[in-house]
């Protein structure tokens, strides 16, 4: 797409690629975008005031409520709210879909008994013993490391250019 706005949800319903995508676009803004908020603002709180924390209902709309629609206002002017997100997601999807799969796995192989699993991950390889095992995991969070300390440093120098 030719000329598209840093928020690309914002060039859909621009009405700009048809009146089909303007719809669609409209759509999963209200229906994902619109109720996914408040949603998970009610589900912060009923988790705030449940298990051990057990805060009042008050105190839990404060924390899960108000608060961070507070600071989105404050994040919402200018580039930070883009910003902002650009850091959270490399930080939260680089440790949840990266990091913490690969320490779990290592975890394991560790107090797992030395049976084979069900599925064979290592099919072109032959991989069978749990130190080779070890060490291809490894070798592949060395990778993973890698390539968000990669995505950090992009982001860094990206972030750093004057808009034009």
């Amino acid at each position: 797409m030719p000329h598209a706005s840093q928020n690309m949800l914002e060039s859909l319903m621009s009405g700009a690629f048809g009146t089909a995508m303007q719809l669609c676009a409209s759509i999963f803004a209200f229906f994902i975008i619109g109720l996914g908020c408040p949603l998970f603002s009610i589900l912060a709180r009923m988790n705030l005031m449940d298990g051990n924390s057990r805060l009042s209902r008050g105190a839990a709309n404060w924390l899960a409520v108000y608060l961070p629609f507070f600071f989105s206002w404050i994040f919402y002017q200018g580039d930070a709210i883009y910003q902002l997100l650009s850091w959270g997601g490399i930080i939260c999807t680089s440790l949840i879909a990266f990091i913490l799969p690969l320490i779990l796995s290592l975890r394991s192989l560790e107090i797992a008994p030395s049976a084979e699993g069900s599925v064979d991950v290592y099919k072109p390889l032959h991989v069978t013993s749990k130190k080779a095992q070890k060490i291809a995991i490894r070798i592949i969070l060395v990778l993973a490391i890698a390539s968000i300390i990669a995505a950090t440093l992009g982001l860094l120098v990206t972030s750093n250019i004057p808009p034009r």
